[in-house]
């Protein structure tokens, strides 16, 4: 249907109408002479069917359309000034996703008078107008894409905080060494580095968070040996201990100490052993629980000595260490830093240290094996783990991050306070290598008959 307009003459520019487009009463002159003004137009009986050659604009706005584009997009153009299309705002060549149509019929300059300008003008231009919203928005979100996707690839990390959850609670051994290297990584990074406590189940909950956390390298975990070497063995956790998690190094490995009270009269491990394997004196060891450290050190002295040293559980370590230093407790074995203190200050004799290699922090102290006792290295590790699947370049910067401990005079310093000792892996491959050890290694220990009777 052709809208209504007045009867106005068209405005300046657009031209006279042709006589048969003239009207008195605003409507468009339909009269017989029509087709015959338009059988002379160039082409038009040629390019045109039957029916809208007679009368193109009596059916459809669809004819009127058809009609107009023979007529006008034939590279020849209606000679009639009111039918000559105004220079086009953009070149069709530059949008061949937009009909060249629709260009021309989009640019026609509208006039009051002119029924076909009028209709063809308004629909060509919503036409127009929809097909180019609808480029334009494609091609907005096909650049929106785009551009979030260069500065993704191109990111160097960190970009954001990097969380590094520890498994127990504040205060405790790990979470200590855990601030140490977590200021450490702050100043090697560029980047804040947070910790954040996740304590419960030995270890277990804060681990299963870390290895369902996005892969990004922005959420680690600060492990241990019970976390991911003792505990693994003793009962059902939500997470592979091995195949949930990507190696980055091992920070600390604090080696198992062997501990004796100053009315013991042994003074070296063979004496100890002598006592506790006669059965002339009865000695016990104190832990801090069942399959912690140092319950299954005292269950694998006695498998491996004969000995028969009876076993008191406390609710922690540090009542069992205090017991052990007021002398209730005749034997005791737990890690370097929990110990130190009183070996230092003389409430409690060393014998032996259970690693491969003297510490540092106690050069006097032989190992086991130089004491005549093998297959007791033993003690805990300390180390940075990440969810499996995180990217390699964010798994090389925090391992050269780490690495670059070992030269840090503070980092050394505050270990040292502690009694600890850094222990860097010598690659990401290198530690899951060990946690695979260490993990087969304990799976062995705790599957003795008698730990398995006091469990």
């Amino acid at each position: 249907m052709i809208p209504q307009r007045s009867a106005t003459r068209p405005p300046t520019g657009v031209g006279d109408m042709p006589s048969w487009a003239r009207v008195s009463s605003g409507r468009p002159n339909f009269s017989s002479r029509m087709p015959k003004d338009r059988d002379t137009a160039d082409g038009l009986r040629r390019r045109c069917s039957p029916a809208a050659a007679i009368r193109p604009w009596a059916s459809t706005d669809a004819n009127v359309a058809r009609w107009l584009r023979e007529k006008f997009l034939s590279n020849r153009f209606c000679t009639h000034s009111s039918f000559k299309p105004a220079a086009p705002a953009l070149t069709p060549g530059k949008s061949p996703n937009i009909n060249k149509f629709d260009w021309h019929i989009a640019n026609l300059k509208l006039g009051n008078g002119h029924p076909l300008c009028f209709l063809l003008g308004q629909n060509g231009r919503i036409t127009m107008l929809t097909r180019f919203l609808t480029l334009a928005k494609t091609t907005f979100v096909a650049a929106a894409f785009a551009l979030a996707a260069i500065p993704a690839a191109q990111a160097e990390f960190p970009e954001q905080a990097v969380k590094i959850v520890v498994p127990y609670k504040a205060g405790g051994n790990t979470d200590v060494i855990a601030r140490i290297f977590a200021d450490h990584l702050q100043e090697a990074l560029g980047g804040a580095v947070v910790v954040e406590n996740r304590g419960g189940g030995g270890g277990t909950i804060g681990a299963a968070l870390v290895a369902g956390a996005k892969p990004d390298g922005y959420t680690l975990l600060f492990a241990t040996a019970g976390s991911h070497s003792i505990n693994p063995n003793l009962r059902k956790i939500k997470y592979d201990p091995i195949k949930d998690f990507q190696p980055i190094s091992v920070g600390v490995v604090s080696s198992l100490l062997m501990v004796v009270h100053p009315s013991v009269p042994a003074k070296t491990l063979k004496e100890l052993i002598a006592l506790t394997s006669s059965g002339k004196e009865q000695y016990n060891f104190a832990s801090g629980g069942i399959g912690t450290l140092a319950h299954v050190a005292g269950e694998l002295y006695n498998q491996k000595t004969g000995s028969k040293l009876t076993h008191v559980p406390y609710k922690g370590a540090g009542p069992a260490l205090n017991d052990a230093v007021a002398g209730r407790i005749q034997v005791y074995m737990n890690n370097i830093p929990k110990i130190l203190p009183h070996v230092q200050s003389g409430a409690l004799r060393p014998l032996a240290l259970g690693a491969a290699k003297r510490s540092a922090l106690l050069p006097d102290v032989p190992t086991t094996a130089e004491a005549g006792m093998t297959g007791m290295e033993m003690g805990s590790w300390f180390g940075l783990l990440a969810p499996a699947g995180t990217p390699k370049d964010a798994v090389d910067k925090l391992f050269t991050a780490m690495q670059s401990a070992k030269t840090s005079a503070k980092v050394l310093e505050r270990l040292k306070g502690i009694g600890s000792e850094i222990e860097i892996s010598d690659s990401p491959e290198q530690f899951g290598a060990y946690m695979q050890d260490q993990l087969k290694w304990w799976a062995g220990v705790l599957d003795n008959p008698v730990f398995k009777k006091k469990k």
